[in-house]
């Protein structure tokens, strides 16, 4: 990224030198805009409840699950948190794929295709205190990233599918409280058959207002320095 920021300047001003100082500045310029970025995405934007335990908890791995949510401000989607657990045998057999899906809104259900998808990046497993369906251990958070950020409208709902890979027996933990419709699941992952499985599964989102990524607010800030430099030497 620096090497390409600092070809672009040198691109616009082939006259210009740069000497310590502005290069300083262009490091600083990108430090900031990405910094701007990390902190706009840090905060949780949805939270439909931690896990009630008690054996509640839908297969998703012969299953996608999918939960509905609607944000009241635009926001850039960047993670999020759910709660695992075990139905039968151990958590450790799963294989630690976690693949997510963003759906829209078909008259109360999610669409027939994701409006985007992945396989969620940097997981953190953390043990609860609450033991699993299987009785063979806790219930699990897996805090989680996205590839890319997925931007929500304010006001429409959407729906976050997850699917976990090929191994175990593990299920999406149904939440204490919900905040929209039931859970919904489509055997196979072929996403025409979805059913109601009448329970709510506990997740959070992360995220921030939308924002221009890093590279494009770096070039904005670069351009300013770049013309504050050739007018100085004018």
């Amino acid at each position: 990224m620096i090497v390409f920021v600092l070809a672009w300047v040198l691109l616009l001003c082939p006259h210009l030198s740069l000497g310590f100082v502005m290069i300083k500045k262009i490091f600083a310029v990108v430090t900031f805009c990405a910094g701007a970025v990390s902190a706009a995405s840090a905060s949780v934007v949805f939270d439909n409840g931690g896990p009630m335990g008690g054996g509640t908890a839908n297969n998703a791995v012969f299953w996608t699950q999918s939960n509905d949510f609607t944000l009241a401000t635009t926001t850039s989607i960047t993670g999020g948190s759910v709660y695992l657990e075990a139905q039968g045998g151990l958590f450790s057999a799963w294989d630690g794929t976690l693949n997510y899906y963003f759906f829209a809104d078909n008259a109360g259900s999610p669409g027939a295709a994701a409006l985007a998808s992945g396989v969620a990046t940097n997981l953190v497993d953390t043990a609860t205190t609450i033991t699993d369906q299987a009785g063979t251990g806790k219930i699990q958070r897996i805090d989680f990233g996205l590839v890319n950020a997925f931007d929500a409208t304010a006001g429409t709902t959407y729906w976050l599918g997850i699917q976990l890979g090929k191994t175990g027996t593990i299920g999406w933990s149904a939440a204490f409280t919900g905040a929209g419709a039931n859970q919904m699941e489509s055997f196979g992952s072929t996403y025409n058959n979805w059913t109601n499985n009448g329970r709510d599964g506990a997740f959070l989102l992360n995220g921030g207002a939308t924002v221009p990524e890093p590279g494009s607010l770096a070039l904005v800030g670069l351009s300013l320095l770049a013309a504050a430099a050739v007018r100085r030497r004018r």
